[in-house]
């Protein structure tokens, strides 16, 4: 039998008539990843499978993938072991990974080292408001490149992106194929068993099927869910469970690779959860800051309004607004203006007091480009 991944795009929960389709088909204009996908089927998974043993190309026979929208905004993707079987993945993860892929090529461009960092502190705070994952600006044209950087940025971009989501197809395919399914409430033992069967399957494909593909992988995946979990630390956003401890034990397995840019990209992610996810974290943008980084006092003031400290923490939104043009810092300007903390109020702090009063809405959430707007 030939092997078949129906690609269904799911825009609302499963409410439609199923009984003459294998999922449900909506249609909808939310198509945007569906040519990717059925690329990296039908270029690089179905010969794979038909390479796989009889027993292994059974089971894959009918799977369904469906790029799902309505998954919880932390879901990434997963294998349900259905009749048929299925791989769902969140709509919004692909985009994740898409954004993730092309600010990291900004970085290899541009040299500007912590720029995946500034974006994705932008990025977090748009979805935060309630911006829909594609209506965000896009790191190249956030990052306000020319025109001819922008264009090859994009280029090299996709290779990176393909790679990063035929991992996640593959890691998902290989639950089907070494059965490593789990249900929710199986213990973390259980869930660290299935979850590495599923690895060591799709890391074995990419092995000896798909040596040619981008090596970064999963570890993009894992820098993206490093960028959302700082972005939890330091905004106290509760929106996200935070999902790197679950993960960074598959570090030491992929940072193997002896290829250069693995290896580069690894040192950095390992300094980088070094640094930000343990209590190195306010020495780490206070270095940063002692070098001239002006991006840095935001995070720096994030962290000192955790521990109440309000009046340095204001200094340093104040700073990181005028300095740093973080506009989105205007908001706890304004707060700051309106509790005191910051003395000698300037003609605009009213207009600062009332973007803290209306959460920020048309109030500059996205850096830079309405910082003019109050100086």
């Amino acid at each position: 039998m030939r092997f078949i991944l129906k690609l269904v795009l799911c825009a609302s929960i499963c409410m439609a008539n199923i009984a003459s389709v294998m999922a449900v088909e909506v249609t909808d204009s939310n198509t945007f990843y569906r040519p990717v996908i059925e690329k990296l089927v039908l270029q690089h998974i179905e010969p794979v499978i038909a390479e796989l043993p009889l027993e292994q190309r059974t089971r894959l026979n009918d799977v369904q993938i469906s790029i799902v929208e309505n998954m919880r905004a932390h879901a990434m993707a997963l294998a349900l072991d259905e009749t048929p079987p299925r791989v769902l993945i969140n709509a919004r993860f692909i985009s994740d990974l898409s954004a993730y892929a092309e600010a990291y090529q900004v970085t290899q461009i541009t040299a500007r080292s912590e720029f995946i960092e500034h974006y994705f502190h932008y990025y977090f705070s748009e979805i935060s408001q309630g911006v829909h994952h594609t209506s965000i600006l896009r790191p190249v044209i956030w990052a306000e490149l020319s025109e001819r950087e922008a264009a090859q940025i994009i280029s090299s971009q996709q290779p990176v992106f393909e790679g990063v989501l035929l991992d996640v197809l593959l890691h998902e395919l290989g639950h089907h194929a070494e059965k490593a399914f789990y249900s929710y409430r199986a213990s973390q033992a259980i869930i660290e068993d299935n979850e590495a069967l599923a690895d060591q399957w799709a890391q074995f494909v990419k092995a000896k099927h798909l040596p040619s593909i981008n090596p970064l992988g999963q570890l993009i995946s894992i820098a993206f869910i490093f960028e959302r979990d700082r972005w939890v630390i330091l905004a106290k956003d509760k929106s996200y469970p935070r999902m790197l401890p679950m993960i960074v034990g598959r570090l030491p397995s992929l940072c193997r690779d002896s290829v250069m840019t693995v290896k580069e990209f690894c040192e950095r992610l390992e300094d980088n959860i070094g640094s930000y996810m343990t209590s190195r974290i306010e020495r780490a943008y206070s270095q940063r800051i002692e070098q001239g980084e002006d991006f840095a006092r935001f995070p720096m003031a994030q962290i000192l309004l955790s521990k109440n400290n309000f009046v340095e923490a204001c200094n340093y939104f104040n700073e990181s607004l005028i300095y740093g043009q973080v506009s989105r810092a205007a908001i706890y300007v304004g707060w700051c203006y309106q509790k005191g903390f910051l003395e000698n109020s300037p003609p605009d702090a009213e207009v600062l007091a009332m973007a803290n009063l209306r959460g920020g809405t048309g109030y500059g959430y996205s850096d830079k480009i309405m910082v003019e707007h109050f100086f």
